[in-house]
Order: structure tokens, then sequence, then C-alpha cells
């Protein structure tokens, strides 16, 4: 499909097209590209689907300076309401491709500590152990 084709997908159908090329054993720069430029200029995006693409992302080895910056860019602004599997798949994406961004050590240590945020509600454990 043409990348004007994919502007017009909705997300659940784009989220769907990535993870199956993600299974597949070619890995095109072109296709790539064009898929992140869709996805950076998506308005709005669900949680699950955003953490489906960068597992999509992150399972071919594609780092994209430009879903890098729209997760940055999404999570800190929108703070939508992640749940720990959708922080962490943002989190493990951006952390390997993300380098070198301005604001990222600072992205990444925050969206870790939000991440563990739950977990350290439950659990009785003293602060030096999470620290």
């Amino acid at each position: 499909q043409s990348s004007s084709g994919a502007k017009h997908l909705d997300d659940a159908t784009l989220v769907r097209a990535l993870r199956r090329a993600a299974l597949l054993p070619w890995r095109d720069a072109r296709f790539w590209r064009r898929a992140a430029d869709v996805v950076a200029k998506k308005d709005t995006m669900a949680g699950r689907d955003l953490a489906q693409v960068c597992l999509a992302f992150r399972r071919v080895d594609f780092p994209s300076r430009i879903l890098s910056q729209h997760c940055l860019s999404y999570v800190t602004s929108a703070s939508p309401s992640f749940n720990t599997f959708e922080l962490s798949a943002v989190l493990a994406y951006f952390s390997s491709a993300g380098a070198g961004l301005p604001g990222a050590e600072d992205f990444i240590c925050k969206m870790a500590d939000e991440a563990v945020a739950p977990w350290r509600q439950r659990e009785t454990v003293p602060r030096s152990a999470w620290k």
C-alpha cells in the first residue's frame, strides 16, 4: 500500500500491519521509515497501540529517530494513562532507539520510575531495594 494510503489507516489496522510486517524475515528500511512517519503524524493513539508499534520496531531492530521523538513528546505532553506493559514497551524501544535525543536520559528515568510505581505500591520493600 502506498504511503499516502497508509496515512488514512485506522490505528488498529496500522498496528496489525506493522505487527505482521515484523514477523516477516525482510527488513526494508524504507517501509519502516514510512511507518514511523505515519505513526508520528497521528495526533492520538491508544497506549496499547503505541506499545505494539514500539514492539514491532524493536523486533526488527529498526531505530527510528522520528518514532523516538514521537514517543518522547506523546508520553510527556499528553500524559495519557499508560499501564505497566505499555510504559515498559515504549520505554524498551526508546532506550534502544532514542539515544542522543535531548532529554532522553531524563525521560527514561522518569518513565522507569512511573512503570515500577504500581509494583512499589503493592510490595513492602525497603526503599534501598528499588532505588
